[in-house]
């Protein structure tokens, strides 16, 4: 490789020219964490609409309870695992948003698969494919023995 302002042999791989300091190339450029914010931002509205999917549900057994005896009770458990799953999508895709706790993150996308399961399953892929972005930015623990 040569220098095109200078015309003389450069470093392999070298960005700067030795002889008159040019850029040779341009700097290489930082990887695009782009999988684990599409795969947050895919749980976080699949977990929204299992959210909003569970007060319907409740309102639906309201109107019920209303006009009959009232909906068995271990129907009305139903809403509140809706409920459950849906806050634990949303966590998840903060956290892979954030690229913080790969496993809070991946229980998330796991938990939406079954009530929106195209959302979901396209969420699960994503961050499951993410990891290393996950472990890229997460905080390194000191070596033993070292106390600053």
């Amino acid at each position: 490789m040569f220098c095109p302002k200078c015309g003389r042999e450069a470093i392999e791989n070298g960005l700067f020219c030795a002889g008159c300091g040019a850029r040779l190339a341009a700097a290489p450029q930082a990887k695009k964490k782009t999988l684990s914010l599409i795969g947050g931002i895919l749980e976080i509205v699949s977990g929204g609409l299992t959210v909003l999917f569970s007060g319907f549900f409740f309102l639906m057994m309201g109107i019920a309870a209303i006009q009959e005896d009232g909906p068995p009770v271990l129907l009305l458990l139903l809403p509140l695992a809706f409920l459950a799953v849906g806050a634990l999508g949303i966590a998840g895709g903060i956290c892979a948003v954030r690229r913080r706790k790969w496993g809070l993150a991946l229980a998330g996308a796991i938990a939406v698969v079954l009530p929106a399961s195209e959302l979901g399953i396209a969420a699960l892929v994503l961050v499951a494919l993410a990891k290393d972005e996950f472990e890229a930015d997460a905080p390194r623990a000191p070596a033993p023995g070292f106390h600053p």
